[in-house]
């Protein structure tokens, strides 16, 4: 999700959090936030959801181009809000688990590659020992 960097950081500083505070929180680098509050850049939305819980703020606040107008956040929202990130976290571990299942792969063609490599040396032993008739 694109962020507006001015948002950002008008959020962050009326709330009086540091740069760095704010990197501790959403599990980034300071320079990552700095970054993000230079440019309206592309951010995992996972992290959103981090910035928008840490600085108390709705997502909206974050991706829209205006003056940021304080609003509450109804129960529906946060549960949308709740919906949304434990889909992202379930994405997260699905490509977690693909990359697994890579990885698993190439460990068992290079298993079936060795274990017909042996295979191929047992026969040949054999028909050099005893030819077929």
């Amino acid at each position: 999700m694109i962020i507006n960097s001015v948002n950002l950081r008008r959020i962050r500083t009326q709330k009086k959090i540091s740069q760095i505070e704010l990197a501790e929180a959403v599990g980034v680098s300071q320079s990552t936030i700095c970054e993000w509050e230079k440019n309206d850049v592309e951010v995992k939305l996972e992290n959103v959801y981090k910035l928008c819980s840490f600085l108390a703020t709705d997502i909206s606040s974050l991706l829209l181009a205006h003056q940021v107008v304080p609003i509450q956040v109804n129960e529906y929202q946060h549960q949308q809000q709740d919906i949304i990130l434990t889909q992202a976290k379930t994405i997260h571990v699905q490509q977690e688990y693909i990359e697994s299942l890579k990885s698993t792969n190439e460990f068992m063609r290079k298993e079936i590659q060795m274990l017909l490599e042996q295979l191929h040396l047992v026969l040949k032993r054999m028909y050099e020992v005893q030819p077929p008739q």
